[in-house]
């Protein structure tokens, strides 16, 4: 993953030989500040106090305004029994 100065995310992974398989761009509206990888979507926290989910295949989820600025982001995994 590489986070670049236009506020785009590239997102690539590649096969055997090396070779980029696949390449996605997330795109939001602000600097991003972290970035939490879950099963099947990418949040991206950015300076503008906005969460952004985007799917694996680079579908836009959602975005969630938040009331104060956001300062990091972390997964939390609660297993059931």
């Amino acid at each position: 993953t590489r986070l670049q100065g236009d506020w785009s995310s590239d997102v690539c992974s590649s096969d055997l030989n090396g070779e980029v398989a696949t390449e996605i761009i997330f795109a939001i509206e602000s600097r991003p500040i972290s970035m939490v990888l879950f099963e099947k979507q990418l949040v991206i926290a950015g300076m503008n106090n906005t969460l952004h989910s985007f799917y694996l295949k680079g579908k836009k989820n959602f975005s969630l305004t938040l009331p104060s600025p956001i300062i990091d982001i972390t997964k939390l995994e609660i297993k059931r029994s």
